[in-house]
């Protein structure tokens, strides 16, 4: 029934007539509010069946219910949802509460923690809008309500309110009658919504409180598996003895935990030093701030707890297990691995399974249940509680998600080294030889520690499998675990395990990497023995190491393989096209890593130079359609660049809106507004940054040429333009007589030494519009022409012809193809 400010009532509709001669109207339902908020709350918020369904239960939960039994089409029910529970249900003002929208009386409590009959309980509710949640299942919406002996039933039909709150006449609001029914009545109403026997009528039909919600009319695009949804309550929910739930008769049961192999909480000393090596990470990159402490742990009975600046104090759980979590087929709100935020012991994250966490190795994750309760995050909820409004609270909860993934990975690196009873480890190394092993060990130990090392094994040193950070050496020397650690982030590592897996002849190779990444320390060792100096061995070790990373990209991905997925990846989503453009970096030398957890850069990339390595970040904007300027987020890219500690941000997607008329875009506009002397903010293309990577690959430009290139904040046109100049470096360009000038310098001026080509630059081509980068672009050009008759070192801005320029020359012809 409909009633107007005039008084005019309409006529009320026909299941309103049935159920009002159940009854007696004792009061009743307003619901004063826009209906396309009604359908915007609920589509998209509620989105997904088993989340609306969700929320029904959680309010059985609040009423302090021990009992809620959840029937979805099948044997007890035919065309309906209904959720019968035994909590502390609703009088008339309670009905009246639950309709008031956006407002809920759960937040009146203080700190939201209620007491019933010695009982406590967190509770969940606190927006007042999950109600809204039924819209997303069907058209109509019952409460039939046992309080102090009274029967209350209400009923809401979203129809009706399509046509009452949308009829173009102030003042409209939708009311529903409040009616009290008779036991007698009660009972019959009870009996029309089951279709069969039920353990909720057997069970909760003589309780002295109860509610029994019903929602009907179902949409047709509704699919409602019991089995999916009793997955969804069994990992969403805080089943507990004191609150336990069925799915047409099926008596769900957690999944969390069960059948685990390993169980760590934050008393475990690895999982610990992984999250605090995550959290300093994240102090030096600017991320979070502060000190985190651990409590509860050395067998002081309290639960072990983290203390961060912000997110608080925060439990958190890892379970490993032997085999894979993943179930062929399975959809997202099934599954049984991955994160699990728990904000009040309600799970955050039902349909996200990495929410902070860049992408894992997925081999790891689906062996793995990381359960992390963190309540003070209850504070960021957004309306459709499994969002979270970003902040210092979120950064730190990344931070804590990072470490314990390393840690598992870590662990299961080790399970499986000796899960094989028939391959036991044995070491490779040359442990008897002093010239090869020995001497070069004992000058490692003593630098690290000038008093030696004695309790240290020479014979069988320790070779373990740790997360030492993908940025990190391939190995490292350990004196606390009297041996070597052998990093699984590095490139290479996670190169090969990708590649070969993990069984028995799989296992075997990577042990006989694990030699090889000992060996780099060895050699290291071997070098200072030499008496070389630090900075020519950290120069050293630095080209190695990013031989390795160059030689680990190459392997996990063949370059017309990664082509063509930045392309097709640039149509559709965010972690696809990230990942995507990370490969395609990597392939140009680059340690690209892809990041892309809330709050982050999309792709963190660094050119491995030692001290003065270049960092920058790509931040991947994947559209079907042009991007425009708002949808680019330039000055988000501009604070993720801060955040990383970046000199430069670019974004990147398939095309950008703008660059079809005259003007000046207004993206180039904000590139200039945000960008100053220490950060840039730039734009590329996907298409002109696949004309770099071949560009890079046949000429072998170094970094340092090629980021100033991308630096440059100009259209896609230009930027292309720039690089094809890259692409054809000596078209237009008399090299000839470059090599002729660089030759009469080195047999005069320079005596035979190498010709410092800055000067070259400066009295000969600057005045002629070359830039030094373009000019020393052409000479890296040529250096790889040459075929190794000249020598270019970029590094101290010199060069040397090995040959005259005439055969140079000649050189240069044959490798163009003239």
């Amino acid at each position: 029934m409909t009633v107007r400010q005039d008084g005019r009532a309409v006529e009320a509709s026909g299941e309103e007539q049935v159920a009002r001669s159940l009854g007696t109207q004792v009061d009743e339902v307003v619901l004063d509010i826009d209906y396309a908020i009604i359908r915007h709350f609920s589509q998209h918020l509620y989105g997904s069946p088993n989340k609306a369904i969700e929320e029904l239960v959680a309010n059985s939960f609040d009423a302090f219910a021990t009992s809620a039994y959840v029937y979805v089409p099948g044997d007890q029910v035919r065309d309906r949802v209904l959720v019968w529970d035994n909590g502390t249900s609703m009088d008339v003002a309670g009905l009246k509460a639950l309709w008031v929208i956006a407002r809920s009386p759960k937040g009146e409590t203080a700190e939201r923690i209620a007491s019933v009959g010695g009982r406590t309980r967190k509770l969940i509710g606190k927006f007042g809008i999950g109600k809204l949640a039924s819209y997303a299942v069907g058209s109509r919406v019952s409460h039939l309500c046992r309080l102090d002996g009274r029967n209350l039933l209400v009923g809401i039909d979203y129809r009706d309110v399509t046509t009452d709150l949308n009829d173009q006449e102030p003042g409209s609001r939708y009311v529903a009658p409040i009616l009290e029914l008779s036991d007698v009545e009660a009972s019959a109403w009870i009996d029309g919504a089951f279709a069969g026997p039920s353990k909720a009528r057997q069970a909760l039909a003589d309780a002295p409180t109860y509610t029994i919600a019903v929602v009907d009319e179902l949409r047709d695009d509704v699919g409602l598996p019991p089995g999916r949804l009793a997955w969804v309550l069994g990992n969403a929910m805080p089943l507990r003895p004191d609150f336990r739930v069925w799915v047409n008769d099926a008596e769900v049961e957690p999944r969390l935990g069960r059948g685990a192999a390993i169980k760590w909480d934050l008393s475990n000393a690895s999982l610990r030093h992984a999250v605090e090596t995550a959290w300093s990470e994240g102090v030096t990159a600017g991320r979070v701030a502060g000190d985190l402490t651990f409590a509860g742990a050395n067998g002081s009975g309290a639960r072990p707890t983290a203390e961060f600046p912000n997110l608080g104090r925060v439990s958190a759980e890892v379970s490993i297990f032997v085999n894979t979590l993943q179930r062929p087929n399975e959809t997202r709100d099934e599954r049984s691995y991955g994160f699990f935020v728990m904000i009040r012991d309600r799970l955050l994250n039902v349909d996200d399974e990495k929410l902070y966490l860049a992408d894992p190795s997925f081999g790891t994750f689906y062996r793995t249940q990381f359960v992390i309760h963190a309540d003070s995050l209850d504070d960021n909820l957004l309306a459709g509680r499994d969002r979270l409004r970003e902040d210092a609270r979120t950064a730190e909860l990344a931070a804590l998600q990072q470490g314990m993934y390393r840690a598992a990975r870590a662990e299961i690196e080790r399970q499986d080294a000796v899960q094989d009873a028939g391959l036991p480890y044995i070491s490779l190394l040359p442990t008897a030889s002093r010239d090869l092993y020995r001497d070069p060990l004992t000058t490692l130990i003593l630098r690290e520690s000038p008093t030696g090392a004695p309790d240290f094994d020479f014979q069988e040193p320790h070779v373990t499998r740790e997360d030492l950070a993908e940025d990190q050496p391939v190995s490292v020397l350990s004196l606390a675990t009297n041996g070597f650690q052998v990093n699984v982030a590095h490139p290479f590592f996670a190169a090969l395990r990708e590649q070969l897996g993990t069984g028995a002849t799989a296992e075997k190779a990577m042990r006989a990497f694990d030699a090889l990444a000992v060996s780099e320390r060895l050699l290291e060792g071997f070098l200072f023995d030499m008496g070389i100096a630090e900075a020519q061995v950290a120069r050293i070790l630095n080209w190695r190491d990013g031989l390795l990373r160059a030689l680990g990209a190459r392997y996990r991905d063949t370059a017309d393989d990664v082509i063509a997925e930045v392309r097709n990846a640039s149509f559709r989503g965010r972690a696809a096209f990230e990942t995507a453009l990370a490969r395609l970096f990597s392939l140009m030398g680059f340690v690209a890593t892809r990041k892309g957890g809330s709050g982050d850069e999309d792709v963190l990339v660094i050119g491995p130079t030692g001290v003065t390595a270049t960092r920058f970040i790509v931040e991947g904007k994947g559209s079907k359609n042009p991007v425009p300027n708002d949808k680019a987020e330039i000055s988000g890219a501009a604070a993720h660049a801060g955040t990383a500690g970046a000199q430069l941000a670019i974004v990147v997607a398939r095309e950008f809106v703008g660059f079809k008329g005259g003007d000046d875009p207004a993206i180039l506009v904000e590139c200039r507004s945000v960008s100053s002397a220490d950060r840039t903010v730039s734009i590329v293309d996907v298409e002109t940054i696949i004309d770099l990577y071949h560009a890079v690959r046949r000429f072998s430009y170094p970094l340092e040429v090629i980021v100033p290139v991308l630096a440059v904040i100009e259209g896609p046109a230009d930027k292309r333009a720039r690089i094809a100049v890259l692409a054809s470096p000596v078209d237009n360009f008399d090299y000839k007589a470059l090599l002729e000038e660089l030759w009469r310098r080195q047999q005069q001026e320079a005596s035979g030494d190498a010709v410092p080509f800055r000067h070259v630059w400066q009295t000969t081509y600057k005045d002629g519009g070359l830039s030094l980068e373009d000019f020393e672009a052409k000479l890296v050009a040529l250096d790889t022409l040459s075929g190794g008759l000249m020598r270019l070192e970029t590094a101290r801005e010199v060069t040397t012809l090995l040959q005259s320029p005439q055969i140079i020359s000649e050189a240069v012809r044959r490798n163009l193809g003239e």
